[in-house]
C-alpha cells in the first residue's frame, strides 16, 4: 500500500477550485482514475475495499456533477466536459 499525497499530482494542482470540494480520500481516488486505474487495482493501492472505492466514487461524481470517468478527467485537464 502506497500512501501517496494526491496533490502532488500535476493534473490535481492544475484544480484547487474542484480539490476542495473532496475529501483526502476522494481525492487520492480521483489520482488513480486520473492514472488509468481501475477500481480493483486503486482500492488495492489504497487498502479498502472495492466497494468502498465505488462508494467514493459515487460520491465524487454527484459532488462534481460528472458522469463518468472520462468526464472526471476532463474536468482535470481543462478540457470542455460534455453536456
Amino acid at each position: 500500500m502506497t500512501m501517496i499525497d494526491p496533490m502532488s499530482h500535476r493534473l490535481l494542482k492544475n484544480r484547487p477550485d474542484v480539490c476542495d470540494r473532496l475529501t483526502d480520500q476522494q481525492l487520492r481516488v480521483v489520482k488513480g482514475i486520473v492514472d488509468g486505474l481501475s477500481a480493483p487495482q486503486i482500492s488495492q493501492e489504497l487498502g479498502r475495499t472495492e466497494n468502498t472505492v465505488h462508494c467514493h466514487i459515487k460520491a465524487i461524481y454527484r459532488k462534481l456533477g460528472v458522469k463518468n470517468r472520462v468526464h472526471l478527467v476532463l474536468l482535470f485537464t481543462h478540457q470542455e466536459v460534455p453536456a
